[in-house]
């Protein structure tokens, strides 16, 4: 399994591939809280390339402030690739 993962404002967003399980690429964002951290959104991809950008964008928002979270519906989503 691949995981990489930056801290941003409290927040920590996470990219992992986990090669045993097939191709998904997710991208995790977890708010930290004292001594655990607490998930908060989870974004499945198809494309690596497409989820590591996805991971950017986040963080970039995530450090402008943390509305973009707020703001979202929940529920896990589904982004597959341009094709």
């Amino acid at each position: 399994m691949n995981i990489s993962s930056q801290d941003v404002n409290g927040f920590i967003v996470t990219v992992q591939h986990r090669e045993t399980i097939g191709t998904p690429w997710v991208v995790q964002t977890y708010r930290k809280m004292f001594f655990w951290k607490r998930r908060i959104s989870s974004d499945w991809f198809l494309d690596g390339d497409q989820a590591k950008l996805f991971a950017k964008q986040l963080t970039g928002e995530l450090e402008h402030g943390s509305e973009l979270i707020r703001n979202r519906k929940p529920g896990w989503t589904l982004r597959r690739p341009a094709h």
